[in-house]
């Protein structure tokens, strides 16, 4: 699932392939964007609105063929490419869904510690939308950081103090979600760091993504030094 901000733009990319896997070159790719309860967007071209409907593209020389998505408002852009010279029924298409929502995300950067030391870990969550440039912050979004990887490294949780290598927080008031993360005894080097944002429970929201839904993933790396 891919999430955007209204008012940005997506590329989507489709490539066809023969039967030995090679590139088919100059290959019509037609695409569709069906339209139903909650379906925004638009296919653009040049910075302007091609249609929101139907667009017809050849593929380059790497078998490839794109469209460009965008979005003034939240919601879902449901898509489909299509390829007629492709004769099997469950083979020719490709459906897929752009989801547009007015959040924006801000992962946390290394910052080296020595080592047996602590940090806190903080992840940004804020309003991100053409017609609100202020950038509130929004609380409530669920921050999960797993560490894949490294020297001993854990997360304390904030509540309990228990030692995790797994967390889920939310972000507060400020749209921050902010976690410490230590050694238990000095041991120099590197821990690799997944991030997943979820949004929260929204019964308002017209569509989605739902509280269950990642909107973001991104990694971070946490040096230990000597």
């Amino acid at each position: 699932m891919g999430v955007n901000p209204p008012c940005t733009q997506h590329k989507i990319v489709a490539q066809v392939l023969d039967h030995d896997n090679k590139p088919v070159r100059f290959c019509p790719v037609e695409w569709t964007l069906p339209r139903s309860r909650g379906a925004v967007g638009a296919i653009v071209e040049g910075g302007r609105k091609r249609t929101n409907t139907y667009a017809r593209t050849l593929t380059d020389l790497d078998g490839k063929a794109s469209i460009t998505l965008t979005s003034t408002q939240e919601g879902r852009t449901p898509f489909i490419a299509f390829v007629r010279d492709i004769k099997n029924p469950k083979l020719h298409k490709v459906f897929g869904v752009k989801y547009w929502l007015k959040a924006g995300w801000a992962f946390p950067a290394d910052d080296p510690t020595p080592a047996g030391g602590s940090r806190y870990v903080t992840t940004s969550v804020y309003r991100a939308s053409c017609d609100e440039p202020e950038r509130a912050p929004l609380p409530g979004y669920r921050v999960g950081l797993t560490i894949l990887g490294g020297p001993t490294a854990y997360f304390k949780a904030p509540d309990t103090d228990q030692q995790m290598r797994q967390i889920e927080i939310e972000t507060d008031t400020s749209g921050l979600a902010k976690v410490e993360l230590f050694q238990p005894f000095q041991e120099p080097g590197k821990n690799k760091i997944a991030i997943t944002i979820k949004p929260p429970d929204d019964p308002d929201r017209l569509c989605c993504p739902d509280k269950y839904d990642i909107i973001a993933e991104g990694e971070m790396t946490q040096t230990w030094t000597q």
